[in-house]
């Protein structure tokens, strides 16, 4: 299923337990029970996006926080510099040269039937496996679609055009097509991400309200598409970050778009908080690994600069680049007890490792 080495892939987990030694990371850990596991991964967040990467205008108090209990890579490396390229790596554990996916997602370009992802080779180890929100590995009628690749519980957008969408007429299910009664005829009545995060809230919470089976676990892939821009908007109005609401920088003297695009990461900050404190409610958070990242660089489409934020963190380039600015992305593993709290990690890593790891 690989195409590198285990043992060389074995080098993130070696990593993270940090005493744990090449030979015994081969072997399976007999005194660790499994957790639970949640990605998350952000749609166009950069390098210097989050306060623990050095961002100084932008509140990011929850991520900060779990890079302070749980460990920060300062080399790690999105799958490609394209969010549905790197989101194929992530899924399947392939280098980005031996995935059908090369640019967006279509029914010609998806996950093959034949590849292994993340929730299927959990699923085989009895996990509950959920998606949520951005997918843009396979569109409607592909092999690619989640409940075909290892979901039984999916709510969001098969591809990386419809996540624009931030108040979309209808999302995608695993029971079908949803319609947003809230946004039709171009009504903003019902924001997407809050739809997204919800859906991964309540999967956490339905998951607990079940009975306490010894061996249950789950595993939660959540995909919000904050803080994207729309495109198409921007380049109509200049202003594709749309958001409820610019607070908290309502007051600051900033060009819209910036304003606009720094609530989108406060507020995706907020949304990975209340993931956290479900987790805590429910009380499976002491057994849940939770991995943070993005899926490549920022990205200038909707009208704000990332150079205002330095939101590549000083590196060159943005998305849809292969420089490091394009490529380099934000990676935290929080996991009490088990990985370091914090804990700064230099040694390169890349999206490819992530399912290997798992």
């Amino acid at each position: 299923m690989l195409s590198f080495p285990q043992t060389v892939r074995l080098v993130l987990l070696g990593v993270l337990l940090g005493s744990v030694s090449f030979a015994r990371a081969q072997a399976p850990a007999q005194t660790v029970n499994r957790p639970n596991v949640v990605v998350i991964i952000a749609d166009d967040l950069g390098y210097g996006d989050l306060g623990c990467y050095g961002q100084n205008k932008v509140k990011t108090p929850n991520l900060d926080r779990l890079a302070k209990e749980g460990t920060r890579f300062t080399q790690f490396y999105a799958g490609s510099s394209l969010g549905s390229p790197s989101r194929a790596t992530l899924m399947t554990g392939r280098h980005t040269g031996h995935t059908n996916i090369r640019g967006l997602s279509t029914i010609a370009s998806a996950l093959f039937s034949s590849d292994v992802t993340i929730a299927e080779a959990l699923q085989r180890s009895g996990y509950e496996t959920g998606a949520m929100g951005k997918w843009a590995l396979g569109d409607a009628g592909s092999s690619g679609v989640p409940t075909n690749q290892g979901f039984e519980t999916w709510n969001g957008f098969l591809t990386g055009a419809h996540a624009q969408m931030y108040y979309p007429p209808a999302i995608y299910s695993n029971k079908g097509v949803i319609l947003v009664k809230q946004n039709e005829e171009g009504q903003k009545g019902l924001y997407a991400p809050d739809m997204i995060t919800t859906g991964a809230t309540n999967f956490v919470r339905l998951f607990s309200s079940k009975p306490n089976l010894p061996d249950r676990r789950f595993f939660l892939y959540y995909a919000p598409q904050l803080p994207r821009a729309n495109a198409d908007l921007g380049r109509v109005t200049g202003n594709g970050m749309e958001i409820p609401s610019d607070a908290p920088y309502t007051d600051e003297r900033w060009p819209q778009p910036d304003k606009n695009r720094a609530a989108m990461v406060t507020r995706l900050d907020r949304d990975i908080g209340k993931v956290m404190d479900r987790l805590k409610q429910s009380k499976v958070d002491t057994n849940t690994v939770v991995i943070f990242t993005s899926d490549n660089g920022p990205w200038r489409a909707g009208g704000s600069d990332p150079a205002f934020f330095n939101a590549a963190g000083g590196l060159r380039g943005q998305r849809g680049e292969l420089y490091e600015g394009g490529l380099r992305v934000p990676l935290i593993v929080w996991w009490p007890g088990q990985v370091a709290a914090s804990n700064v990690v230099d040694a390169p890593c890349a999206m490819w490792d992530i399912l290997p790891t798992i």
